[in-house]
């Protein structure tokens, strides 16, 4: 990667004292017990469902990873990472896996931070390629079919993992060294939507900051909220009230967008509309609402759900009162739901929260809130986007499992303690959100991070299929249900298939 200028957030004698910093904290988690012997854990605590214990903190109060405390000399981790083409940092702000150079990202130098400690501790390195994501099934049988050693990771988008998930491609975490998926850098939500009977190839951990930033959320801009709020309400107080739920979102856009060109519609190039966006808004208030495509079943298998009459219901209701709107501007093309939104010209947005890249130079202010809810008792639940977020899988290829599950768990410890904090002010971070609602709001958002399987495996592409419709007109659901049901029954049997023989 070639070298960039650095230091215009954190000077030189700042950068190594954070090196040095987490350098000491991980070297302080050496496990000196030799290799084969037991380890004693003060106070373990066992994680229900999981069989496995907890570690207790230690005197600077972090949990101990219980680090191997020897070093891999010259030896690389080399992950394989998605990219989409033609978007360019659009999709992928930050190089998570790890970070080369100083950068002026704030994000990008807290990473970069990390991967210096891991390096030192572990006397290691990192290399990192990218390949589209459409191609990631293709490459990785290819490398596989071959018995290629090239890459110890794959890291792609969950949209992507019904390629992978039947090639016998990647390790069980469970048999990694070193990594316990019991412990909070791992992500507990994730590994439950995932795990195939005994077996965990797919895993989000703190280290992966795409798959934070894939989680949804809405953007007002408080300049035309500032306009209407006495009509409207303060959304904070909604939220905290839990009184922020669809149909309150469904009275603000109607309230809001106004026919300014007098051509008799409200969502023209030149009016204010309540919402402006491509077809994010159909998962992202359909998973808000309590609604999945598909769901564990209580006996470790799946079942389909969309095709129950609340849900289809539900997708009906976004559709008629949301999208189907003049209301609502469903902008693909100039101008972009992005240039709408910086220039007054709608009261919300609804984006994943890394999108906030895109308004930090808008003039008016602007503000974050989670998903609405379908009523006043239910939870508030943000979908995690299978388009923008990253999974990570092991191949079994690996030459070395305990250099790979050593610096895995590294990294997702010192991401846990080092890097995580700060997350919530990178994105708060420059003009806009800078209060400490903001820091609730987004607390809110990643407290109800919501994984929708039935979006992972897209059995018979059923949620892409329903996004399409956005263009359509048509809201017949469960005639659109029954068209794909046959194929969802018969790639649902596949997957229950494999699940049985893993369990």
């Amino acid at each position: 990667m070639e070298a960039k200028t650095m230091y215009a957030r954190v000077g030189k004698t700042l950068s190594l004292f954070l090196v040095l910093a987490m350098l000491l904290t991980l070297m302080a988690c050496g496990n000196t017990t030799p290799a084969g012997e037991s380890q004693t854990r003060a106070e373990p605590d066992t994680q229900a469902g999981t069989g496995k214990e907890t570690d207790a903190e230690s005197e600077t109060g972090r949990l101990d990873p219980h680090l191997p405390d020897r070093t891999f000399e010259g030896q690389t981790l080399s992950a394989l990472h998605w990219e989409v083409e033609g978007v360019g940092t659009d999709w992928i702000p930050w190089e998570e896996f790890y970070q080369a150079d100083m950068t002026g990202d704030t994000m990008a130098n807290l990473i970069y931070f990390r991967g210096e400690a891991v390096k030192e501790k572990f006397k290691c390195d990192f290399e990192i390629e990218y390949t589209f994501t459409e191609d990631m099934g293709a490459v990785v049988e290819r490398l596989m079919s071959t018995g290629s050693k090239d890459y110890d990771l794959c890291m792609q988008r969950g949209a992507r993992i019904k390629h992978l998930y039947t090639g016998n491609y990647f390790l069980n975490y469970e048999d990694i060294p070193y990594i316990n998926l019991s412990a909070p850098w791992w992500g507990q939500n994730a590994l439950e939507t995932l795990r195939l009977g005994k077996v965990h190839q797919f895993a989000t951990s703190e280290m992966l900051y795409l798959d934070k930033g894939a989680t949804a959320g809405v953007f007002y801009n408080a300049t035309v909220m500032g306009n209407y709020q006495s009509q409207i309400g303060n959304k904070y107080n909604q939220v905290r009230d839990n009184t922020w739920t669809l149909e309150q979102m469904i009275d603000d856009i109607e309230t809001v967008a106004q026919d300014l060109d007098d051509d008799g519609f409200r969502n023209s190039d030149e009016d204010l509309v309540g919402m402006v966006n491509g077809d994010d808004p159909v998962h992202f208030l359909y998973t808000g609402c309590g609604g999945l495509f598909m769901r564990p079943d209580g006996d470790g298998y799946f079942e389909y759900c969309f095709q129950e009459p609340d849900n289809l219901d539900l997708m009906e209701k976004i559709f008629n009162e949301v999208l189907y709107t003049d209301a609502f501007r469903n902008a693909f093309v100039h101008p972009t739901p992005h240039q709408m939104f910086e220039e007054d010209m709608a009261l919300y947005t609804m984006e994943v929260i890394k999108s906030v890249h895109h308004y930090r130079s808008m003039e008016s202010d602007y503000g974050i809130l989670p998903v609405p809810k379908l009523d006043e008792i239910s939870p508030y639940r943000c979908e995690v986007s299978p388009h923008h977020d990253t999974w990570m899988s092991v191949f079994h290829t690996t030459e070395d499992p305990d250099f790979v599950g050593a610096v895995l768990e590294a990294l997702a410890w010192e991401s846990y303690y080092s890097v995580s904090p700060d997350f919530y002010e990178v994105i708060i971070e420059g003009r806009g959100t800078r209060d400490e609602e903001s820091r609730e709001m987004l607390g809110i958002i990643f407290d109800t991070r919501t994984y929708d399987p039935g979006l992972i495996f897209d059995l018979a592409t059923m949620g892409e299929d329903v996004l399409r419709r956005t263009a359509t007109g048509l809201t017949n659901f469960s005639s659109f249900y029954q068209e794909h049901s046959a194929q969802i029954e018969s790639e649902l049997e596949k997957l229950n298939d494999l699940i049985f023989k893993n369990s």
